[in-house]
């Protein structure tokens, strides 16, 4: 018997990799991660009538973990051999949301091919969707990738394996004929949120929840362009959201569980509080007793009094906010179009609701400098000294694969230094790009000063760092 819920025979074994097996990056903070992309995926597969079962590598790997990668191989296969055991399963669907866990996917990939070799691999995820064909090339054991959102091709490759059908017939996936030539199919369009079911957050064992926060997504897509942002190829350019009431109602799902979790998140692209849906989520979400929500995302052009308002009377703790740099230059160059004086108005107006202010920033995005730089740390500092924030989350650019900056680094002075994808992590010292005037070791200077600034602010301000576990980086 496995660690997880098991299901002898199932039709696929859905797999997340997780993030333990990075250890102890700088900066990463997290209050314990949950699959919610995953289970969506699984869920729908579940109500078209397929056998499921779910699994997290984080479970078995201990969190931060620092070992060899011997040793977390090793701990892998045994988790893997033991799960598909149990689970006998026909399909392996491995979730890989995270560009640094493609060098862990493929070792991973590998194992299970020598434990079950006619077992068919499924992978998913922006990055596989976005290289497919690259991914396909580097590892023989990728089955099939299907591209962008996962339910509705998952569930039809399920019925293409089941019933013995073809694989051409379905739209958004990228697999291996019986050639061994790889062949792409026709994007598909994007669901109707109406056709995606309940969450079913029971797969993982109650155990599992413990100290986590679990992030859920009302909407799907963002009408924004900002150039370091994947979330339009993969999701959409149009905001597809799901009913307040079902909303409401997988928040009641998770408190009946009485799982033992930290925070619920609003993980979506973005809310914008000036929208009637905002309003109408908030409305049903206040409804709901005894719940602890942590955070939702936006823009600061994005509030109303209203708006905050409705957030504070649903409960919501936090509301983090996309400055990304103090540089205007920087501002134009990735198209956030706020100025200085938008962020701090909205900002205040946050706080006079009575929000707990999180801040969103990057350092080294095109137009970046030592001197822009210092304009980060300066907006930054004072927004501190004000209290207007109340934490900042501070990363380094990473030109995620579906990004502009990715498709045509050289139209934004982008030099990306290699492609060793598990360092290719947004918090730390050992970045993966630079730019034109602004080489790697200065980015790494600049981020080391503005990180232990405001490390140091919260400190003084007693804003402890155990409420970054609202945050999931």
């Amino acid at each position: 018997m496995g660690i997880f819920k098991s299901s002898k025979n199932c039709d696929c074994l859905f797999v997340d990799l997780g993030i333990n097996f990075l250890g102890d990056v700088k900066g990463l903070h997290y209050g314990g991660y949950v699959p919610y992309g995953l289970l969506c995926v699984a869920s729908y597969c579940e109500k078209a009538g397929y056998s499921v079962a779910a699994l997290m590598m984080d479970h078995g790997i201990p969190v931060q973990y620092e070992g060899a990668q011997q040793e977390l191989d090793a701990l892998t296969r045994d988790i893997l051999e033991s799960e598909i055991r149990a689970n006998d399963p026909k399909v392996f669907g491995l979730g890989m949301p995270y560009t640094f866990q493609y060098h862990y996917m493929l070792r991973v990939l590998a194992m299970v091919k020598e434990i079950k070799p006619d077992i068919i691999t499924v992978v998913g995820g922006e990055h596989p969707s976005v290289l497919d064909t690259e991914c396909m090339a580097e590892s023989p054991h990728i089955d099939v990738i299907v591209r962008g959102e996962g339910e509705r091709p998952m569930a039809e490759l399920l019925n293409a394996i089941t019933n013995g059908g073809d694989f051409s017939d379905v739209q958004g996936i990228t697999y291996r004929n019986e050639q061994a030539e790889v062949v792409q199919t026709k994007r598909r369009t994007f669901m109707d949120m109406s056709e995606a079911p309940m969450v079913r957050f029971n797969m993982l064992p109650k155990k599992f929840f413990s100290g986590r926060t679990i992030n859920i997504s009302p909407t799907r897509g963002c009408e924004f362009n900002c150039r370091f942002c994947a979330e339009r190829i993969f999701w959409g350019n149009a905001q597809r959201k799901i009913s307040p009431e079902r909303v409401a109602a997988e928040i009641e799902s998770i408190l009946k569980n009485k799982y033992d979790y930290t925070f619920i998140n609003l993980e979506d692209s973005m809310l914008d509080m000036r929208s009637p849906y905002f309003m109408e989520l908030m409305g049903a979400i206040s409804k709901v007793k005894r719940k602890r929500l942590g955070h939702f995302v936006t823009r600061v052009d994005s509030i109303t009094d209203d708006g905050l308002a409705a957030a504070k009377k649903a409960g919501v703790f936090a509301i983090l906010y996309g400055v990304e740099s103090g540089s205007e230059v920087v501002r134009d160059k990735v198209q956030k179009e706020v100025s200085i004086n938008d962020v701090k108005k909205a900002l205040a107006r946050s706080k006079k609701a009575g929000i707990y202010n999180g801040t969103l920033w990057v350092v080294g995005l095109p137009g970046d400098t030592s001197e822009e730089a210092d304009r980060t740390y300066n907006l930054m500092e004072t927004l501190y000294a004000d209290e207007l924030t109340d934490i900042a989350a501070i990363s380094r650019l990473v030109p995620y694969p579906g990004t502009p900056i990715h498709a045509r680094p050289d139209l934004y002075g982008v030099n990306i230094l290699h492609r060793d994808y598990q360092r290719w992590v947004r918090f730390t010292d050992d970045g993966c790009c630079e730019l034109e005037d602004f080489n790697n070791d200065q980015i790494s200077t600049a981020y080391n000063k503005i990180f232990t600034m405001a490390r140091t602010m919260e400190f003084n301000q007693r804003k402890a760092l155990k409420v970054t576990d609202i945050i999931r980086y």
